[in-house]
């Protein structure tokens, strides 16, 4: 899921800003699931961001009392990978804005159509650093974020997407994406299906169930990989103790990331 932060002390604005993000990624981006936390003051936001991290904060630079800058500069102090866009009616300040890296600046005054235009530098960014995925041929294109996929099959000339919102059947070839999904938390569990092991729950044989209670079929000739591919995603990520092989001596797993 995205995660977005509106920082503004209007309210009358910060309903626009987050009706706006809503229709967009409804009608653009509508198989990205998404979220929106509303603050009235930079402080709240500082407090929460200690805890809570968000994929792109829209930071008033004008907050009645509050400097947007100096928001920004304790928000770049608690994680440096901080993604800002900053929002104000006063366009002088664009220049000021750059030493914070921002992904955009946004007017006021135009915020519907400038925001488009930031949401395609999110999305490019999003993908460049292997958190999003785009599919599809021609202008057809259809964005993920890699977390929420489940898996990837490919059948006859398409591809499908089977992810944490819905499944969808796209024109395209799966073979284009192996080595991108490879690099991720995804196996190869037979020829032109691919799996997330973040969503599987135990492998019995040659049979990988997924937390869905779906289950996939592992060719004997990835077996090993399959196998080994999930022992060490739970080793690093997994709470509790995987299951291998319907064994009951399962193997601890540490409580590490």
């Amino acid at each position: 899921m995205l995660r977005f932060a509106i920082c503004d002390d209007e309210k009358t604005f910060r309903e626009v800003e987050t009706e706006t993000i809503s229709r967009i990624m409804k009608q653009k981006y509508e198989h990205v699931s998404y979220g929106i936390i509303q603050y009235h003051c930079g402080n709240d936001l500082i407090k929460d961001y200690v805890n809570n991290k968000f994929d792109v904060i829209f930071l008033d630079i004008e907050l009645g009392e509050e400097n947007g800058f100096d928001v920004a500069s304790s928000l770049t102090k608690i994680r440096n990978d901080t993604n800002i866009v900053f929002v104000t009616t006063y366009e002088n300040l664009v220049f000021d804005s750059f030493v914070f890296r921002p992904l955009g600046f946004v007017r006021k005054r135009a915020f519907e159509n400038e925001f488009e235009q930031v949401m395609f530098r999110m999305v490019q960014y999003f993908v460049d650093s292997n958190q999003m995925i785009i599919f599809g041929m021609g202008k057809e294109k259809y964005e993920f974020l890699l977390d929420e996929i489940r898996t990837v099959c490919s059948y006859k000339h398409d591809i499908i997407v089977s992810s944490e919102n819905d499944d969808v059947t796209i024109r395209d070839q799966l073979l284009k994406y192996e080595n991108e999904l490879l690099k991720k938390s995804f196996v190869i569990a037979s020829r032109g299906y691919m799996i997330n092991l973040k969503y599987v729950r135990e492998i019995d044989g040659k049979t990988l169930y997924l937390f869905n209670d779906k289950f996939v079929e592992i060719s004997r000739s990835r077996l090993k990989e399959v196998k080994d591919g999930f022992r060490d995603y739970q080793l690093k990520y997994a709470k509790g103790r995987i299951k291998i092989n319907g064994l009951n001596d399962t193997l601890p797993v540490s409580d590490t990331e």
